[in-house]
């Protein structure tokens, strides 16, 4: 599912048409928004502490693995809080005006998903064997999938930027860990399709538009957030070094066959081949 298919239509252009330029509504909205951004500092700065104390304790472990887990687990870093730099604006609920003047702690335990991906990422340049570091740092960013959305809700702070970087998060963290364990033998070469299959699907997207051809929104689906959890829990599970790599296997095979189905169908309703979505 495209990020453009969460922003509500005509709400960016008409925010604070109410309200002449100048007025207190627009100051706050700019405050709120400094405020924010002073906040993902923040918070980039103390998840570029841990990066680099996580760096030291590895060096000292395994020699010369080190310096380059750190660039890439940096890097990675860098670009979550970067992303959501840039889309404070989106700080606030669909059917809103206002973004929130703070970040909120929802987005935060989400962008600290975003820096275990990272983290995780970084083995892929760590000449060793994981042992059990990618089914936890893995099975961490799924298990807090579940938190960020319930503490959104409960504190009423379900916002855009908010469902932008979940999205994100979790299409990252499919293709980082389908890499890794297909690197470490956790996995079967094929999975690499559940990893890139929501890039793929917003290419397709991107492709459509240039053409000049119609893009269709997607409607909600439970079972599009059912099966994508499924196929975290599942990843994580094959990452566990006690699962025999044949069960890891079949596992992610079998479950992997309706994911990829249902983006299939949700191209169909996209491209328009479809109105609506299958029973």
């Amino acid at each position: 599912m495209s990020d453009e298919a969460e922003v509500t239509p005509g709400v960016d252009a008409d925010a604070g048409a109410d309200a002449p330029s100048g007025t207190s509504a627009e100051s706050g909205t700019g405050a709120g928004a400094r405020r924010t951004t002073r906040q993902l500092f923040s918070l980039g700065v103390g998840l570029a502490a841990c990066t680099a104390v996580v760096a030291v304790v590895g060096e000292r472990r395994v020699p010369g693995a080190g310096l380059p887990w750190a660039v890439v687990a940096a890097s990675g870093v860098a670009a979550v809080v970067g992303f959501a730099g840039l889309r404070t604006d989106r700080n606030r609920p669909a059917e809103g005006r206002r973004a929130f003047e703070s970040l909120g702690v929802a987005n935060a335990v989400t962008l600290c998903r975003g820096a275990l991906v990272a983290f995780l990422a970084g083995l892929l340049v760590v000449p060793t064997p994981f042992g059990w570091l990618p089914a936890l740092l893995y099975g961490s960013v799924a298990a807090l999938d579940a938190l960020d959305g319930a503490i959104a809700r409960l504190r009423g702070r379900t916002t855009l930027l908010g469902a932008s970087l979940d999205m994100n998060v979790d299409a990252a963290g499919l293709l980082v860990a389908a890499l890794v364990g297909v690197v470490a033998g956790s996995l079967p070469p094929w999975y690499l399709l559940v990893g890139v299959a929501r890039y793929l699907f917003l290419l397709g997207e991107r492709v459509r538009r240039r053409r000049g051809l119609p893009v269709f929104e997607l409607p909600h689906s439970t079972p599009r957030r059912v099966l994508a959890g499924v196929q975290m829990a599942t990843t994580a599970v094959a990452l566990a070094p006690v699962v025999p790599r044949w069960a890891a296997w079949t596992l992610a095979t079998a479950t992997m066959l309706p994911f990829l189905g249902n983006f299939l169908r949700d191209w169909f309703v996209v491209s328009g081949r479809r109105e609506r979505p299958f029973p």
